[in-house]
This record gives C-alpha cells, structure tokens and sequence, in this order.
C-alpha cells in the first residue's frame, strides 16, 4: 500500500431521500467539493476520533480521523514480516479486528514464525515491527507446539491463544506486560451445541472467545446473546445466556415486521444496531429496543439500496459512524442515535480505494 493518509473529501450533507429503494447518501443535493483534502504530515503522536485500520501487503496501518472534517490526524504503523500470518485476517468485521490490538493500539497480536523445530510462539508486534513471543515451548510433547494468537480480551487485557500438539488443541492466555510466565490454561465458555472453530471475539464485558460475529450474533453487555439464523422454512431471532442459547425458544417478535436483521453492534444491554433488509432488499440502519419479547426497530438513515458496512460509536453513544458504498464509491457518514428518525446522515470521507485494496475496518472512535 502506498505510504501517507487517505485521500478524503471535504465533509457535506448527505441529500435526502425517504422512499424506499432510494439513496440517503446519494450525492444529489450535496454540493460540489471545492476538491480533494490530502493530509501530508499527520502526527504520528496519540490517537483520536474515528480509527481506520487498513491492510496492507506489508504493514497494518492505522489512522485517527477527524470526525468532523475527516482529516488523518495521526497514523500508526505494524509492520507485519515477522508474523507468519495476516494478523488481521480473515477477521469479519470491525468489531473482531478491534481485538486483534490492545487497549492503546501499541500492540497487534501475532502469531510468529515457524521455527526450526516446527514450533510457533503467540505474541505481538510492535510499531517498529518487531515480533514479541509471549510464549513458552512447552515440555512433554512428542511434536513440537504450535500457538495461534487470537485476540486481547478488552477487559483482561490478557492475550488468548491456540496451541496444538497436532493431536489435541487447548487455550491458554498470557498477560503481555508479565510474559510467558504468567501463561495460565483457559476453558472456552460455549454452548454444547456450538462449535466454536475460530473463537477470536470477546463481549463488551470479557466473555469469551466466542464464535465469530458475521452478522448472525450479538453479545449484549450482561449476558443476553440475540441469535439469528434461517432455514426453508423462515427466519428467527432467539435470545438466550452468553453461550447458552437455544434454537427451540420462542422466537422475537421484530417490529417493523418484514425486515430481516444482521446484527451489528450493542449500544446497551438492550438496545443495538442493524441493517434491515426488505423483502424489495432495499435496506437501513435500525436503533432496536429489546423489551420483552418484542424487539422495536427505529431508522436511523432513510432506506436505500447501499451497501453498509463496520459502524462504532462515539464515546458518549450519541453518535454513530458507519461506512456504506454508495454507486462507485466508499464512504464513511456519521448520524445521530435516536428513535425519532430517519436522520440525514453527514458525509465524513470518501475513501481512495487503491489505499484500501487489502480490507479496511472501523475499528474505534476514541476521545
């Protein structure tokens, strides 16, 4: 990837459009950018506001935008030679790649190279690219032991990872500040009846790993798990305990009826975000409720046939930022949270897209 920030656009109004299969973010009625903005010396100091995290061929980047103007305030660098695999892949979404890196986004968990014993170490990199094992090769093992970084736990701050004697595979986690001596074996907290493959995400609240996300479910803070799923037959959304759901509960009742949900992101214990699509697979963002039984849907952004994206919230839960393709092009908006809408959102940016040929995330938005 080329080096310097992203090419952005001046931030304008999104026009609005309220019927559906319409564009809320079409760029009729917004007025012609007097031009294109390139930030040349962003700080490569503290970050702040929205933060980006781009793949690229040799190095994970980050970068703090302004969410009001949408300028790089300050880009932060990992490269990534001395990992054995893409730290950020093949991680869904924003909200999974957000726990690749810790607290501070000083470190990005990897997992190391192969060595000559055929062992691999689980650590992380830091911004000059150098490659910390936080592990240990164990004794009493036939075949060499391979450990798989998966993520920090936001609460623990403590590093997860696989190991595998090739025979069985069991978790351990590592606090980073106290290396490999503070390695302890961990027990994934699942449902009999899940099988949790690559067990890479934590809830808000330190439960897990658990499943990746993928749109079909949602960790709320204090327990409640939403679950969507489909077959022939139709679709439900099913509450149950963090790992302890069952397909057989009674399904939720969602209002407005007809859209079919993909979930996003929890703003409390019982309200979050997701895309509704219609039966005309026109689509929006939706603020859900979650009461009883019923879960009542509010949108956000008129319904339009875009395609959405990562969403995060600021710190005080009053704003949304999220990213849509709109024809041709990228984009990142910002709208208001509320249950009175749909809003017109605020275009932040339109993304240069051979900056983000290798994946892109929302990953955060900071004070």
């Amino acid at each position: 990837m080329a080096a310097g920030a992203l090419v952005v656009a001046l931030t304008a109004a999104c026009g609005s459009s309220g019927g559906s299969g319409q564009s809320d973010a079409s760029t009729s009625g917004v007025p012609a950018s007097p031009g294109h903005q390139t930030v040349t010396s962003p700080s490569a100091g503290s970050l702040h506001g929205i933060i980006l995290g781009i793949d690229g061929d040799t190095s994970v980047k980050l970068e703090a935008l302004d969410p009001g103007t949408g300028q790089v305030t300050a880009v932060r660098e990992f490269p990534t030679a001395q990992a054995a695999e893409e730290p950020l892949n093949p991680r869904n979404s924003g909200a999974e790649a957000r726990q690749a890196f810790n607290s501070d986004f000083t470190e990005l968990s990897a997992t190391g190279p192969q060595q000559s014993d055929g062992s691999q170490a689980a650590g992380y990199l830091d911004t000059t690219g150098q490659f910390h094992a936080l592990t240990a090769n164990p004794s009493g093992f036939t075949n060499p032991v391979t450990n798989t970084a998966l993520a920090f736990n936001p609460v623990t701050g403590r590093l997860w990872y696989q190991s595998s004697d090739g025979n069985k595979t069991w978790y351990e986690s590592v606090n980073p500040n106290a290396g490999a001596d503070s390695a302890r074996h961990e027990t994934l907290k699942q449902a009999a009846n899940v099988d949790y493959e690559n067990p890479t995400y934590f809830a808000q609240d330190g439960f897990g790993p658990v499943q990746t996300l993928g749109g079909g479910v949602l960790y709320m803070p204090g327990g409640p798990e939403l679950d969507y799923w489909s077959d022939a037959s139709g679709a439900w959304l099913v509450e149950g305990g963090y790992g302890q759901y069952n397909l057989n509960n009674s399904p939720l009742s969602i209002y407005p009826a007809g859209i079919t949900p993909t979930l996003l992101l929890p703003v409390s214990k019982a309200s979050f975000i997701i895309i509704g699509t219609g039966n005309d697979y026109s689509a929006t963002l939706y603020i859900c409720t979650l009461s009883g039984h019923n879960v009542r849907c509010h949108p956000l952004v008129p319904v339009t046939n875009n395609h959405f994206g990562d969403v995060v919230l600021n710190p005080a839960h009053k704003v949304l930022a999220f990213t849509a393709t709109v024809g041709q092009e990228e984009s990142l908006f910002t709208v208001k949270l509320g249950t009175d809408g749909p809003y017109q959102p605020t275009k932040v940016l339109t993304f240069d897209p051979g900056q983000l040929a290798g994946g892109y995330w929302l990953l955060d938005w900071l004070s």
